[in-house]
């Protein structure tokens, strides 16, 4: 990987990432009966690549980023009748895509507003046709107490709208939650 920042001010600076990775799949993907696998997988490579900028005063900070990942996709199988084995193949590359802003603005007293929110797209490199489940928009608020060693904040968090099939959409979910310094989490979930 590579990671490169400039200093514009003494509280602005932007930055560039590069970053190449892989991902071993998990042995539930080729662990079958008899480990009867005819193609074993290969690791799932992803390039990704971010261009940001960071601002922060005495009583707020805000970053913004555009970003854009290639991923070879997950893996599917299926069974060969002939020889008993089990095949696996990858579904094919996807591009994700998009923007995020996120500010931290200390209001007094051990307050703090949270906020995020990000829009982007995910899709198939060789149809163009969206990945099942990837959000075309996230968006979290949040309250933030902290004061010596005690913290905790509540956060609200939206996820917009996702795609089943490729055709049909799923409408956006809510998450509100309770969060502490103890490892205390609540979260309540609505569809």
């Amino acid at each position: 990987s590579v990671d490169l920042h400039y200093l514009l001010r003494s509280n602005w600076s932007t930055y560039a990432q590069y970053g190449r990775g892989q991902n071993i799949p998990p042995t539930s993907v080729f662990d079958v009966k008899n480990a009867a696998v005819g193609t074993p997988p290969s690791p799932i490579v992803s390039d990704t690549f971010q261009v940001g900028t960071v601002w922060k005063s005495s009583r707020a900070t805000l970053d913004m980023d555009v970003y854009r990942i290639w991923l070879q996709s997950d893996y599917s199988s299926t069974f060969d009748p002939v020889t008993g084995d089990t095949n696996y193949f990858q579904n094919g590359a996807n591009v994700t895509k998009g923007v995020e802003a996120e500010s931290t603005v200390l209001l007094g007293g051990g307050l703090a507003l949270y906020l995020n929110g990000t829009a982007g797209s995910s899709r198939y490199t060789n149809s163009g046709l969206w990945l099942q489940n990837a959000p075309s928009d996230t968006e979290t608020v949040g309250i933030t107490y902290n004061m010596g060693s005690w913290n905790m904040g509540v956060f609200d968090k939206r996820v917009g709208r996702m795609f089943n099939d490729n055709i049909s959409i799923r409408s956006e979910e809510h998450t509100s939650e309770l969060q502490s310094r103890f490892g205390i989490s609540y979260a309540v979930f609505c569809l």
